[in-house]
This record gives C-alpha cells, sequence and structure tokens, in this order.
C-alpha cells in the first residue's frame, strides 16, 4: 500500500522512529480500548501493514518499548545550544 511504499523510501532514521512511535501509541491505545469489549489482541490490518514495515525497516519489533517512549521521545528546548 501507499503507507508500506512511503516508509520504504524514507531514508530519515528520525522520521522512521517518530513514526515507529505513533504506531505504538496507537497500538497499544486501540489494544487496550477494545480489549474489555471484544477482547482484542491484534490491531486491524490497516494499522498493522505499516507498523510491520517501519518495524522492519528498524530492525524493532511491532511494539512500544524504551526507544519509543524515552530515548526517541525528546527535542533540544533551546536549538541554539550545542
Amino acid at each position: 500500500g501507499e503507507v508500506e511504499a512511503a516508509i520504504a523510501t524514507e531514508s530519515s532514521e528520525d522520521v522512521l522512529e517518530r513514526v515507529h512511535s505513533l504506531y505504538g501509541y496507537i497500538g497499544k491505545a486501540y489494544v487496550h480500548m477494545q480489549a474489555p469489549v471484544a477482547k482484542a489482541s491484534a490491531v486491524p490490518q490497516f494499522l498493522a501493514a505499516g507498523w510491520l514495515a517501519v518495524s522492519d525497516k528498524l530492525g524493532r519489533e511491532p511494539t512500544i518499548d524504551y526507544a519509543d517512549c524515552v530515548l526517541n521521545n525528546w527535542e533540544r528546548i533551546d536549538k541554539s545550544a550545542g
């Protein structure tokens, strides 16, 4: 699909890390919001395809992890400092 093609051609690791993080948060929210009602244990194909593509490209698992939540989830406050 289009999302997988965009991920395949993306060369910025920063962008790929951000995409992976967003899929992680969205996927976790989906499963936890659906679990009480529908016993969700997986995300739908329209989420899974892009998440798997970016995970494969980064060599990471399709789950939210420490790198998503902490290591890659910051930005410099003072952009003029080192």
